[in-house]
């Protein structure tokens, strides 16, 4: 699987996006063929998984709870 974090860089949203990157791949690094963090703007947060929209800061209006995107990788593989 493909994962891409993109954050807002200048709302310094990185370390948000680190946290995350490390809690995805410490449940599914075997299953992860690339993993990307991609510098974006105007408050950006989405989680993407081989190209689809798993979690959208824009969406929610929040960043995600911690283990929510596990649980959420773990319900499309399911």
């Amino acid at each position: 699987m493909t994962i891409e974090i993109i954050y807002c860089q200048p709302c310094r949203y990185w370390g948000q996006a680190l946290k995350d990157a490390g809690s995805l791949f410490q449940q599914f690094n075997p299953q992860i063929n690339a993993f990307q963090l991609t510098a974006g703007d105007d408050g950006i947060y989405e989680v993407k998984v081989d190209g689809e929209v798993i979690f959208s800061k824009d969406q929610h209006e929040r960043f995600p709870n911690d283990d929510e995107l596990v649980r959420l990788l773990q319900e499309k593989q399911s």
